[in-house]
């Protein structure tokens, strides 16, 4: 856990301002944080609360319900948290064996992101032109070819 409990809380007003975010948690030790429905009884002034609100004032979801420490005989407590800004980004949670001699379990989800449509952008393929044919009209005296030519007559000239 941070030493600085306001820095913590600086910390995730400054990711909530981002646009899209997925962030891990580690050592979040607040017993006294409901792990289901992130609330607490305590009380203003108590950081278990201020922390509480700095999370629900930033619109955060949190995705892991299950404790994420304690091995043997030790209580497990929900130390590891995954926190989003939409509800549907984080999915699959699952907590599995610690590594090595970590009391930390790992936490497996999976990131449903955005990506963006990059149309492609249309471009002529000069290859195909009829760079003979644009010779043969241009040499054309089109004043002289429409004169005295009714404008069905001159559209049938020029799509022959």
């Amino acid at each position: 856990m941070m030493d600085d409990p306001l820095c913590l809380m600086n910390i995730i007003r400054v990711i909530a301002s981002w646009v899209l975010i997925a962030s891990p948690l580690c050592d979040l030790n607040l017993p006294n944080i409901n792990r289901d429905d992130t609330s607490t009884d305590r009380g203003p002034g108590d950081f278990s609360y201020d922390f509480v609100e700095c999370v629900r004032d930033s619109f955060w979801y949190q995705h892991v319900h299950e404790p994420t420490r304690g091995r043997g005989d030790a209580d497990s407590s929900l130390l590891d948290v995954v926190f989003s800004n939409e509800e549907g980004m984080i999915n699959s949670v699952s907590i599995e064996n610690p590594l090595g001699n970590s009391d930390h379990s790992v936490i497996i989800f999976n990131f449903s992101g955005y990506s963006e449509n990059h149309h492609a952008k249309e471009r002529l393929n000069f290859g195909k032109a009829d760079f003979d044919g644009m010779k043969e009209t241009h040499s054309i005296d089109w004043e002289s070819a429409m004169r005295n030519k009714t404008i069905d007559e001159q559209w049938k000239k020029e799509t022959r």
